[in-house]
């Protein structure tokens, strides 16, 4: 185990007994993360250093050196996080309009299907009755169902 392992298995022990009871332990934990180069971990550590209520001279010192930190592993890290961001909200977004599509496609056909079903029942129903005036009904439904179709949402 490298020192930095064992120097953070104390600090972090340290810090589950009682969580942020020190300001200077979050900032060695958050130091610590950055010598072993995990740096999600140590924006973690460092930013909760940095936002730690200042009362003492010692609180003072780890806002200082967390915001120094936060400032240098903010070109090493922030960078290639916040293009992560932005691609996922991209996927979020196109996956927002086609489920928005999706449910545009689903509520024409299930209107489609009813239409069609109504007519069918329509038809049989005008057939039963007279013979020559289902003809005309179908051609009118079929316009009524046309005009329902090319209808812009």
């Amino acid at each position: 185990m490298k020192p930095s392992e064992k120097a953070l298995k104390y600090f972090k022990q340290a810090e589950d007994v009682d969580p942020n009871f020190y300001s200077m332990n979050l900032l060695m934990i958050g130091k610590t993360y950055v010598r072993l180069q995990n740096y999600r971990l140590a924006l973690l550590f460092l930013s909760r250093a940095k936002d730690y209520p200042v009362k003492t001279p010692d609180d003072q010192q780890a806002h200082k050196e967390a915001v120094e930190l936060l400032k240098s592993i903010g070109i090493k890290y922030a960078i290639p996080y916040s293009i992560k961001i932005t691609v996922i909200r991209h996927y979020i977004n196109y996956l927002s309009l086609l489920i928005a599509y999706i449910d545009i496609i689903s509520l024409q056909l299930t209107l489609i299907l009813f239409i069609y079903v109504k007519l069918f029942s329509l038809t049989i129903f005008f057939q039963h009755f007279d013979m020559q005036s289902g003809p005309l009904w179908i051609i009118l439904l079929i316009y009524i169902f046309n005009l329902l179709i090319n209808i812009k949402y």
